[in-house]
């Protein structure tokens, strides 16, 4: 009987649909707070802002947001155990109101492992994975100077892509929209500047502690709202850990979004009117990993194994190292795209570069996109 109840246990926490701990990182404007919001309103996770919460503290006037309150205008920093604090105190408070969105937590370089060590001493390492958005200067820029907050129920706005029905009032609670003293046009520079600088690479060593996926946002907001649709429908019904999602699950997702549309692309086609450059992606992470222009695939994807790889041409392959052969490898996060292949001459086994066709037969791991306008 023991064993049968054992047994039964361990089926049912097998069975217990995932609830994770996704842990928001990328530049502002980004989409982090649109991601977080589509998953509040339609998904019913707990969104946790570290910008969110610093706010409220200011706004409570708590002894410790007057402290904070005085750091902000000083423009300085806050030190990391006042923020490592506040995450600690409402990561505990929540911690059995899974799934939960940790937004922006991150930005210095004693956080992520702060976080990390926070999660596993809550049991909710295994659940936890980092979501990371990526996107141009460019783009961030457009979308923080259109943006606008409501100052009641915190609901995000855009007023290139997102208006409100009535404008500057909120659609949900009818309270008055604001502009962050942080999303005016000078401010926008610098912090562009300082997230590359300095943030940046503190929210990617979070890459070292957690399962990550990449997610581009220089697409339309149709296509970002997609993803999440996607995204919120697998991890709802998804069994298993953090890493077993981001291995498993992701590329579907990818391919439910992004699904392929792949030609043989030779000169031919082109002469016919094929669009004249074609962007090829790993599907796990939307790293773009090649550009073929419209004089042909074949001399830039030689240049690009030689790039990567490190001179495929001056190794020496023999039967004895044809495992050594260099693969087709997403840069970003090293899934293996394809492989070249081994042919013999003169008794010398030597690597054939893959043409466009036979990379893309097949080949659930790439993302095609063609464009109209060569680069």
């Amino acid at each position: 009987m023991k064993k049968i109840v054992c047994l039964f246990l361990a089926w049912a926490a097998c069975a217990v649909a995932f609830e994770p701990v996704v842990i928001v990182l990328g530049p502002p404007g980004s989409g982090k707070g649109n991601f977080s919001q589509f998953f509040k309103e339609n998904s019913h996770y707990t969104h946790l802002s570290a910008g969110d919460l610093l706010r409220k503290e200011i706004a409570d006037k708590t002894p410790l947001g007057l402290e904070i309150e005085e750091v902000v205008k000083r423009g300085e920093r806050v030190q990391p155990k006042i923020m490592q604090g506040l995450m600690e105190q409402h990561i505990t408070a929540l911690q059995d109101n899974v799934p939960l969105i940790i937004d922006g937590f991150g930005v210095q370089k004693p956080d992520i492992p702060f976080l990390h060590d926070l999660l596993s001493k809550l049991g909710l390492l295994d659940r936890a994975f980092v979501l990371f958005f990526d996107a141009s200067d460019g783009v961030c820029k457009q979308r923080i100077s259109g943006r606008f907050v409501c100052g009641q129920c915190d609901k995000i706005y855009n007023s290139a892509t997102q208006p409100p029905k009535v404008e500057g009032c909120c659609d949900i609670c009818s309270g008055a929209l604001l502009q962050r003293s942080t999303d005016t046009p000078e401010v926008i520079e610098k912090r562009m500047v300082l997230y590359r600088q300095e943030i940046e690479p503190n929210y990617k060593q979070a890459m070292s502690y957690f399962p990550f996926v990449v997610y581009h946002t220089d697409v339309a907001l149709e296509h970002c709202m997609e993803f999440y649709r996607t995204l919120a429908k697998q991890l709802a019904s998804f069994k298993g850990s953090a890493k077993e999602f981001v291995e498993t699950a992701f590329p579907r997702i990818h391919s439910a979004v992004y699904p392929q549309t792949a030609f043989v692309y030779d000169r031919y086609t082109a002469a016919r009117g094929a669009p004249a450059l074609l962007e090829i992606s790993c599907r796990r992470c939307q790293q773009v990993v090649m550009h073929y222009q419209k004089d042909g695939p074949g001399p830039l994807l030689r240049c690009y194994f030689d790039r990567i790889q490190g001179g495929v041409r001056s190794l020496d392959y023999t039967e004895e190292n044809i495992a050594k052969a260099p693969k087709l490898i997403c840069f970003q996060c090293n899934t293996v795209l394809g492989e070249p292949y081994i042919y013999q001459k003169h008794g010398e086994y030597r690597p054939a570069y893959l043409m466009l066709n036979d990379l893309l037969d097949g080949n659930p791991l790439l993302r095609v996109l063609y464009v109209e306008k060569a680069l």
